[in-house]
């Protein structure tokens, strides 16, 4: 188990008791973070349930799209099941996109946020998945580099500064070993709490004054609200994989766009693999007749808008592994 600390910043001070005593200790309470062991929504099984329902957790990708993993899971590239570092679930925080996830956070001026958390990567001990930590915009630490053999444990504090009541916290991917936009950096066990220092022995807390609000002597006139123009879809990223001889299905469909949903074109048939074919709609189908890794340029169109995005579809010749199966 890998065990690693990271401290930044000096604690402040702000007044909680009226009076401090000798040997008072410093006030610790929860931030408010919530669902830290990403088990809601609960009984997930196997890997690439993808929501935008997650309590507390947004996504910063175009899609908005949180990707959960349960027991059971066993995908490409890997041949293993890698179990949650606490409960049964945890995220991949490269869901559909290399894009961070975040929660915010209600805090108090002047404490000191403890966090800590799990990381591991989606393929192999000696590739390594790269992620970071940032707090009210600042990086905590250095990148954390771990490989898919354990879960890396780390933790340090930030010290809230004036002003500020509600603070973000940011997984950020940097890299993936599998060098996929959409594969790795797992995440579990994200805890928080804040610690409040105590005033000085015998001194007052301080006194904040009321400052009454003037109300202006004219209503100011509406700010005319202009509607934001129209999102294209996002570019299509999908990864999929399946044998040679057996039907493949899947979906490069990523949703988007403003104009009843996007279409879906292959730019060069040439790169399918033989036998598969993609709709209009984005669903894959056929029987692949050759192994091999087919890199497939794809385009999104919505409306007129058009994003160019690629998708990988990895043909091998064994049979998938039961993903259900005991290891």
């Amino acid at each position: 188990m890998k065990s690693k600390i990271f401290l930044l910043g000096a604690a402040a001070m702000l007044a909680v008791p009226a009076f401090a005593v000798p040997g008072q200790a410093a006030a610790m309470a929860a931030c408010g973070l919530v669902n830290g062991g990403f088990e809601e929504p609960g009984g997930i099984r196997g890997q690439g349930y993808t929501t935008r329902d997650m309590p507390g957790w947004h996504s910063s990708a175009r899609d908005g799209l949180i990707e959960v993993w349960g027991p059971g899971n066993r995908a490409d590239p890997m041949n293993f099941t890698i179990p949650a570092d606490s409960g049964s679930q945890y995220i991949e925080v490269n869901a559909t996109s290399n894009s961070p996830v975040y929660q915010d956070i209600e805090t108090v001026p002047g404490s000191t946020i403890n966090w800590s958390l799990a990381h591991r990567a989606r393929t192999g001990p000696y590739k390594r998945d790269v992620m970071r930590v940032r707090i009210g915009g600042v990086q905590q630490g250095p990148d954390m580099a771990d490989g898919s053999d354990a879960w890396g444990h780390y933790k340090g504090s930030y010290t809230v500064p004036a002003g500020q009541t509600v603070t973000r916290l940011e997984l950020v991917p940097v890299s993936s070993g599998t060098g996929y936009p959409s594969y790795g950096n797992f995440v579990d066990s994200v805890e928080v709490t804040c610690t409040t220092p105590a005033p000085p022995y015998g001194q007052p807390a301080p006194v904040v004054p009321v400052v009454p609000v003037v109300p202006p002597v004219m209503p100011l006139p509406p700010v005319p609200v202009v509607p934001p123009a129209p999102a294209g879809p996002a570019a299509p990223d999908a990864v999929l994989s399946g044998p040679v001889g057996k039907p493949l299905t899947g979906s490069v469909g990523t949703g988007g766009g403003a104009y009843g949903g996007p279409t879906y074109t292959v730019t060069d048939p040439s790169k399918l693999p033989p036998g598969v074919t993609i709709g209009s709609n984005g669903t894959v189908t056929g029987t692949p007749t050759k192994p091999g890794t087919y890199r497939v340029p794809v385009k999104a169109c919505d409306g007129g808008n058009c994003s160019q995005g690629e998708a990988i579809i990895v043909i091998h010749d064994c049979p998938e592994p039961n993903p259900y199966a005991t290891p």
